[in-house]
């Protein structure tokens, strides 16, 4: 099963769902946006792919500066 990685960034205090892999920026792509809306990612679960929601990689590099 393939597993689609994605991290939640707030902008400008609105939630944004951000691909965090390959296979998360290709539906992105088929989407045609740069952000997954969750009915994105519950048609992807409805293919059979896996959500697998990850730390947002900016949050960690700004967290490991401390």
């Amino acid at each position: 099963m393939k597993t689609i990685e994605v991290f939640v960034r707030s902008v400008y205090g609105v939630q944004a769902i951000y691909p965090a892999n390959a296979e998360a920026r290709t539906l992105a792509e088929i989407a045609g946006t740069k952000t997954l809306k969750g009915s994105v990612l519950a048609k992807a679960q409805d293919l059979g792919l896996a959500v697998k929601f990850v730390a947002d990689p900016a949050a960690v590099k700004l967290a490991g500066a401390f």
